[in-house]
């Protein structure tokens, strides 16, 4: 899903947005200017070269004008640092679960614990997220469209 209906996406994951498009050509112009010495009959080595020279230049406009935006601000704003330590936990239990040969009773033991203390951790964390964004909506804004915002 495109959240920019007005650009288009390459392979590279460039977005080129249509204002910015003559500046694109200004920039590969520029960047394509080295290859001003085209023979007529160039060798296979020379073809190369020019080749090489527009895929440069061809990458180099879109790395100067179609960058994506960083993205601002985090997706997910109760993904706490201990979340994602508990996540990690998880994940070298499962490891080493999955790794273990023979008799794994302990080591799935350990994994249905570590998997437990996760689900609690990220619940504490939405939970306390969420007791912190009611802290800070104002009772006269509560069912506008505005609340938690600062003015």
């Amino acid at each position: 899903m495109n959240h920019y209906p007005n650009q288009t996406k390459d392979a590279l994951r460039f977005r080129f947005h249509p204002d910015k498009a003559n500046h694109w050509i200004e920039v590969f112009i520029a960047e394509s200017a080295k290859i001003l010495d085209m023979p007529d009959m160039p060798t296979s080595k020379q073809l190369t070269n020019i080749i090489d020279t527009l895929h440069r230049s061809f990458h180099e406009a879109s790395m100067m004008t179609a960058r994506a935006p960083n993205p601002t601000g985090s997706p997910n704003p109760w993904f706490t640092k201990e979340v994602r330590v508990a996540i990690k936990r998880m994940r070298k239990s499962k490891a080493k679960f999955r790794a273990k040969k023979g008799d794994r009773t302990d080591a799935y033991c350990i994994m249905v614990s570590t998997r437990q203390k996760l689900r609690r951790t990220i619940t504490k964390a939405k939970r306390d997220w969420a007791y912190h964004f009611a802290s800070t909506v104002e009772t006269n804004k509560v069912w506008s469209s505005t609340a938690g915002t600062k003015e």
